[in-house]
């Protein structure tokens, strides 16, 4: 993995990158875009987008190479119009069709917006990139890569209801591709306004869909991500983001496990992966789920104590990574959630001495049990050689 990091002055713009390189001819791109300055939203929004496109020409990024978008910004309500008016204005026609995620988690310690852009380079150019019935398809090598995101309930009330119309939607595409939630989902991102409030809702909806769906604890359920997180629209409680991978076979995906470190989550109510990694011809792709302070009875470990919390986490995705023959130097981003702002200073700081160069982000967002302080998600790669399977 090659980490390379530049501040632009003259926009007050930090610009981290991850570079995966295959021999397959397909590159991975990880980007975290920081604006540093003081300036209002629209000021923010135009430099960030000033250096992330500038950076890409640096590096020499195919035009139309993005895939997907996600923003985090500090007040999704009130930014809303202005970012898709500014959106408009600042995306090139060349950077063809791609998935966007907005979610409101703050980013600190004080942005108002930070941007993960995610790009797949085909040196070879025989990669297809398009938009299907709402979703953006990257498609390579007869796998079809689907990500499906800003999935919303705006009429129904109660986190159950809106978490069981969102999953019937998705899996209602689903059965239209002729593909299964059990054995084509890899990814879900949950994002759940008052977490506190609203997320045993998702939990209980979220298990009663998936034994309907043959997701028990025998089989497999997905690698997923629960957490604070708000839409534009004040009367969502629920947003799910998801990637589906069509054309893999079983053998190719492995659940993660590290069971003396993190129980299995059903043990404490809950259904979904510690991680997943799939395996390709010339890669592994590994999905960390957000992950916490956790130990292998499913108590919270280090009460009160986020720097002590922070440790175990690491040791904790550290643990999964080595059961797929990969560990802490593979990961390409991290995604970092804290219930208290004010710890920002310590693990932010825990970061920078621990990852050198590893792109991340820290957002304001509290995590699903109130004893946790802090939960950290992440991707990681490593490169592979299996003739049983067709490369990336």
């Amino acid at each position: 993995m090659k980490y390379t990091n530049i501040f632009y002055p003259d926009l007050q713009v930090q610009v981290d990158a991850s570079e995966f390189v295959s021999s397959n001819g397909v590159k991975e791109v990880h980007f975290m875009v920081k604006p540093q300055g003081n300036g209002g939203f629209s000021g923010q929004m135009e430099a960030l987008v000033k250096a992330w496109n500038r950076r890409q020409n640096e590096l020499g990024l195919q035009a139309g190479s993005i895939v997907l978008k996600r923003y985090f910004m500090s007040d999704l309500v009130n930014q809303y119009p202005v970012f898709c008016t500014k959106n408009k204005e600042l995306t090139k026609e060349s950077e063809g069709d791609f998935a966007v995620s907005l979610v409101e988690q703050p980013p600190l310690p004080g942005n108002k917006l930070v941007l993960w852009a995610y790009h797949l380079i085909d040196e070879n150019n025989t990669a297809k990139k398009y938009h299907e019935n709402g979703n953006l398809i990257w498609e390579h090598n007869n796998y079809r890569h689907i990500w499906t995101t800003q999935m919303v309930e705006e009429k129904l009330e109660s986190s159950f209801d809106q978490m069981d119309s969102i999953f019937s939607t998705y899996t209602e595409m689903l059965d239209k591709e002729k593909l299964e939630l059990k054995d084509d989902c890899i990814r879900t991102w949950i994002y759940v306004q008052n977490v506190d409030a609203n997320y045993q809702g998702v939990v209980v909806s979220r298990r009663e869909l998936f034994e309907k769906r043959g997701l028990t604890k025998d089989s497999n359920f997905i690698t997923s991500t629960g957490i604070e997180g708000r839409f534009h629209n004040p009367a969502v409680k629920v947003t799910m983001d998801a990637l589906t991978v069509n054309g893999l076979e079983k053998c190719q995906i492995q659940f993660l496990t590290a069971l003396d470190h993190l129980n299995p989550t059903h043990e404490y109510g809950v259904t979904f992966e510690r991680g997943t990694a799939v395996e390709y011809g010339d890669r592994k792709q590994i999905f960390i789920s957000g992950t916490a302070s956790i130990d292998n009875k499913g108590e919270v470990v280090h009460v009160g104590d986020v720097y002590q919390q922070m440790d175990r986490v690491i040791e904790n995705i550290d643990a999964l990574l080595k059961d797929t023959n990969a560990g802490l130097d593979d990961l390409a981003k991290i995604i970092v959630y804290l219930r208290d702002q004010g710890d920002h200073q310590i693990v932010d700081q825990y970061i920078r001495n621990r990852f050198k160069g590893l792109p991340y982000v820290i957002v304001w967002a509290p995590v699903c049990r109130p004893g946790w302080l802090i939960e950290i998600e992440g991707i990681a790669l490593t490169t592979n050689s299996n003739k049983n399977y067709k490369n990336f």
